[in-house]
């Protein structure tokens, strides 16, 4: 991935920064509706990422909806392929976007 810097916050989340300088924050979700609305407030407060892409990962809940309201790219997954294919999907897609 040629131009691409990544960081890892946390468990299971990166950012991605692309050749134009655009950051991305990666964030694979499974079932986090009841903690997934402040996880993107705080981060939205507190980062200079341009976009917060959540990676549904198969959920049953509302995550993906909650999402979807605060703001987020929201990509979802049709079942549970875990946080390593949550974020091949997510950094498949910041290649994408440039």
């Amino acid at each position: 991935m040629t131009g691409m810097l990544l960081r890892s916050p946390g468990a299971g989340n990166a950012v991605a920064q692309g050749v134009n300088g655009h950051w991305i924050a990666l964030i694979p979700a499974l079932n986090e509706a009841a903690s997934i609305a402040a996880v993107l407030d705080r981060l939205a407060e507190a980062s200079t990422v341009d976009e917060i892409v959540v990676i549904d990962d198969g959920s049953t809940d509302d995550t993906a909806r909650i999402a979807d309201d605060h703001g987020a790219t929201t990509l979802r997954l049709p079942f549970n392929l875990g946080v390593g294919g949550a974020v091949r999907l997510g950094l498949r897609y910041a290649v994408a976007h440039g």
